[in-house]
């Protein structure tokens, strides 16, 4: 946020809309889609998925998507031989307990998806 590095900047609230109108104004050859965690990056795939003309650079949103995803980007990982933590995911608030019994050291818990 320097003004010294851009030649603009936006302080607008980080929706679809916003981006849009953002991008219609400035009609930029490309974004690049970087900082903001889960939100950067849902907002990256829902553009992407409107088909709109935002052209992506770096990371395809595709990608940004399956890092969101922890048990494809767990399933990714093992099928690339990354090695990673131990990882469990809970359909219920009752099935962590039991689980965390059999996990010897401590225990992240954390929702599937940030919220947004």
């Amino acid at each position: 946020t320097d003004m010294q590095e851009s030649d603009r900047l936006y302080f607008d609230e980080l929706s679809v809309e916003a981006v849009l109108e953002i991008d219609s104004f400035e009609k930029p050859k490309g974004v690049l889609a970087l900082f903001g965690g889960y939100c950067a990056a849902a907002l990256c795939w829902q553009v992407a998925e409107l088909g709109s003309r935002i052209s992506f650079l770096g990371t395809p949103p595709e990608s940004l998507q399956l890092t969101l995803d922890r048990v494809r980007f767990h399933n990714l990982c093992e099928e690339l031989t990354v090695p990673t933590a131990r990882a469990m995911w809970a359909g219920s608030s009752a099935r962590p307990q039991v689980e965390s019994t059999e996990v010897k050291g401590p225990v992240l818990r954390k929702p599937r998806w940030g919220m947004a």
